[in-house]
């Protein structure tokens, strides 16, 4: 039956999650309708006070069970971050229970008033719609209650035909009762999965616009959106931070040789080669057409220059689409305490300089003097 197989729906990730937020969620149901009763038994025994009977005293139990609830529960609610979900979970549980034994008992003992069960039955649905419960766990719980019912009636209602109807009637509305607490359950799973679902979505949406479509590297926006954070965290943490700025050599002969498919196919490629030998904690995007601009945290230049080798090299090993062949320049500059854009500038002025000597090497801005690949 699906019912019993809710756990096997809800993927690992969440399900802490999930029975975290519905306990929690219970807690707070639980709070208002206890303020509901509370009033509700208060006006009935001021209005009903001369014909309730031994239910009165059934009703003043609730009325006090209400008033050491609610403050109890109140607290526990608002430290909720210091409290473990299983005393709120106990907390459900006894809550559910006990509201369902109350109707129950009111039920049984106002007998010699009126031979119905209209506040169990009351009690039944209450907790179907308002507690939020697995279909097993709210099964059990009713099924239990409708033991102590079904053994204590006889004790109040002398009438054998009435026990039958009244046991009858109250294992029908038992059955509602479990139907409408698995469908609250499932609305409240289903409510929950599409939000996941969204969240999800809006994050894979989100990464996509934070990326450039061709290669799936960093678009420029966000690049230098990561290189002003990286600046931030290498400024607070005082370590070096390098970057890289390469650029494609002769890429408009690629696209006038072989036309702009094969260009694309050079570009994505080296995307790949970047991604491929870099390292996890680089920060590499696509800056612009055939530019590429690689973040190194706590990299200094020497090294800096060492990664750039390995990425040129294998480059230059690579045949690309149509058997092209291409090679790359490189500016490298380090930060000292200066601006992203500024340090962009660096690199821009260093990548300059190594196409203006030649291509197929690296400048390094001011610091080491140049490197040739």
């Amino acid at each position: 039956m699906k019912p019993f197989k809710f756990r096997k729906k809800i993927p690992e990730a969440y399900k802490a999650e999930f029975l975290v937020g519905v306990c929690m969620e219970n807690v707070r149901r639980s709070m208002s309708t206890s303020i509901v009763i509370l009033f509700a038994e208060l006006l009935i025994l001021w209005l009903f006070r001369d014909i309730i009977g031994g239910v009165a005293e059934i009703s003043w139990v609730l009325v006090f069970s209400c008033l050491a609830y609610l403050p109890c529960v109140f607290i526990l609610y608002k430290n909720s971050a210091h409290v473990h979900p299983r005393v709120f979970k106990g907390l459900q549980l006894l809550y559910t229970t006990g509201m369902l034994f109350a109707g129950c008992m009111m039920s049984v003992t106002g007998q010699d008033v009126l031979a119905s069960i209209n506040t169990y039955v009351i009690a039944q649905f209450a907790v179907a719609a308002f507690i939020i419960m697995p279909p097993v766990r709210s099964a059990v719980i009713l099924l239990l209650v409708y033991g102590a019912f079904y053994f204590l009636l006889p004790g109040y209602q002398p009438d054998a035909g009435a026990v039958l109807i009244l046991r009858i009637n109250a294992l029908f509305m038992n059955i509602l009762a479990w139907m409408l607490s698995r469908m609250v359950f499932k609305a409240c799973f289903s409510a929950f999965m599409d939000k996941k679902t969204i969240e999800s979505k809006n994050r894979a949406l989100k990464e996509l616009s934070l990326r450039d479509s061709m290669t799936m590297l960093l678009n420029h926006k966000y690049s230098f959106k990561r290189l002003r954070e990286e600046l931030e965290r290498a400024r607070r943490i005082e370590y070096p931070l390098s970057i890289l700025m390469i650029d494609i050599d002769d890429f408009k002969r690629v696209n006038d040789e072989h036309g702009h498919l094969t260009g694309d196919a050079v570009i994505v490629g080296i995307a790949r080669i970047l991604t491929e030998t870099c390292r996890a904690t680089d920060v590499i995007g696509r800056y612009g057409g055939e530019e590429f601009l690689v973040i190194m945290p706590d990299t200094p230049l020497t090294d800096a220059v060492s990664l750039f080798e390995r990425i040129a090299q294998a480059i230059r090993n690579t045949l690309f689409e149509n058997g092209v062949h291409v090679t790359v320049s490189c500016g490298i500059s380090q930060y000292q305490d200066e601006s992203a854009q500024a340090l962009i500038k660096k690199a821009d002025t260093a990548l300059y300089r190594a196409k203006a000597n030649g291509k197929n090497r690296s400048e390094v801005h001011e610091h080491i003097g140049t490197v040739h690949i």
